[in-house]
């Protein structure tokens, strides 16, 4: 009894501190807010919290663990800008990790799903593939000048260097910006636009009133060359993977399978592929974006194991930098830069960061990409990249329809390509999935 008398006279101390569970204090918040955005959207707020879903997901932790670490661990300094990584199976579209931001709890805007930034020059293969489509060979040769006006505006190279006379691949190599403005004028801004998007760039995981995730705008005109325009991380994923699997995409996806309480399936993922580009389209994409990684502007992207293909990308004035890459397994989409909330100041530049003036994709990006790929593909076979035939019309400096002073422009008739066939390929063992229990709960001229 006085112990009784006692407690009632005890003020109670209550905590309002919210249980370290759910979504905020998981491994892969940003993944699976995502996913629960999804699951909002297709099944409603209702059904979400009174039917017991169990949900399946594409996650493997295992790479989700090593794509938190490679950032942590390379930007790992007091004032590093934000990072993106996403990493996806190119045979499926399966996103198999996603770090959207450092701290979940405290800033749950995802920067790999809704931010879209400035490509840079990861845009450049796309017009490549244009005129590979357009039956176009990748031995063409264009003068490679340090400036170059194209419909009155002028473009300059990274550094202002200088290269004469080069061909597309070698240009692509080393992301030469007053070649890909020619190529741009040649092939056609809008069909740039139109078959980039079908390659991926149009990709989203969620486009509805839960999430920030948009389809992006790609304005047809000559700097889409050079990635004026703003895209997200994982739709560079996504369109990159379909060059790996040599020409099919799939969609990112990140939900294999939905059930309810009673066991009852209410969705199972199935996706057959979209044929975008021939074969040796793909293949030939692949075996330029090789060029970048084994001697171009992403040698810090090499892996010691296993064929690499990938591309750097710098936005003007260094705001942005991305590397996008993979092997015959595995594609991986790195973009780093700093929040810009104030439209009226100028955006905060990558300069002076881990002993770099400079920051560009085939830097920091680069290492992060590395960090990740090393440990990521360790149970992944390195199977080499098909050999593409390299053929086509082959354009030289007399056949360029780009303006110079030098160059009379000409025109020749566009070959119509073959319909896209369907690849053969291997299917390496798919990485381990996981499943989670839902709480009741509600400028133009980029460097390379």
């Amino acid at each position: 009894p006085k112990q009784a008398a006692a407690a009632v006279k005890s003020p109670v101390k209550e905590d309002w501190t919210p249980p370290a569970t759910g979504i905020a204090k998981s491994k892969a918040p940003y993944f699976l807010e995502k996913v629960r955005q999804y699951l909002l959207d297709k099944y409603g707020a209702t059904r979400l919290a009174q039917e017991g879903f169990r949900v399946q997901t594409t996650i493997d932790m295992t790479m989700q663990r090593e794509a938190n670490r490679s950032v942590a661990e390379v930007l790992n300094r007091p004032g590093d800008p934000k990072a993106a990584l996403v990493a996806l199976d190119p045979k499926t579209g399966a996103v198999r990790a996603l770090y959207g931001g450092k701290n979940f709890a405290k800033e749950p805007f995802n920067y790999a799903t809704d931010a879209r930034r400035q490509a840079g020059s990861t845009m450049k293969p796309f017009v490549l593939e244009q005129a590979l489509n357009d039956g176009y060979s990748v031995n063409s040769v264009y003068p490679g000048p340090n400036k170059f006006t194209v419909q009155g505006h002028e473009y300059t190279n990274f550094g202002s260097e200088n290269f004469g006379p080069i061909t597309l691949m070698d240009a692509t190599k080393h992301s030469v910006n007053t070649v890909y403005v020619q190529l741009i004028e040649k092939v056609g801004p809008a069909a740039v636009r139109d078959l980039s998007l079908k390659t991926g760039l149009n990709d989203v995981i969620e486009d509805g009133r839960y999430s920030s995730e948009r389809k992006p705008f790609l304005d047809p005109v000559i700097p889409l060359a050079l990635g004026a325009s703003g895209v997200s991380t994982l739709q560079l994923a996504s369109a990159y993977g379909t060059w790996a699997n040599q020409g099919i995409h799939h969609p990112a996806y990140m939900v294999e399978r939905v059930t309810d309480s009673s066991g009852r399936v209410l969705e199972k993922h199935q996706d057959q592929g979209t044929p975008v580009v021939q074969p040796n389209v793909a293949n030939t994409i692949t075996d330029a974006l090789r060029g970048v990684v084994e001697g171009g502007t992403a040698t810090a992207a090499r892996l010691p194991d296993r064929m690499v293909a990938g591309k750097t990308g710098t936005t003007s004035n260094s705001v942005d930098a991305r590397f996008v890459g993979y092997d015959s397994n595995l594609v991986a989409s790195v973009w780093i830069g700093y929040e810009n909330r104030d439209p009226k100041k100028p955006p905060k530049r990558l300069l002076n960061l881990h002993g770099i003036p400079e920051v560009t994709g085939g830097s920091l990006p680069a290492v992060i990409w590395k960090d990740f790929m090393t440990q990521a593909t360790q149970n992944l076979a390195p199977l080499p990249f098909p050999a593409p035939t390299i053929d086509g019309v082959v354009l030289n400096s007399t056949t360029t329809s780009a303006t110079t002073t030098t160059v009379p422009p000409t025109t020749i008739p566009l070959p119509q390509p073959a319909p896209p066939q369907p690849p053969q390929t291997t299917q390496p063992a798919r990485p381990s999935s996981s499943t989670f229990q839902f709480p009741t709960t509600t400028q133009p001229g980029a460097p390379p």
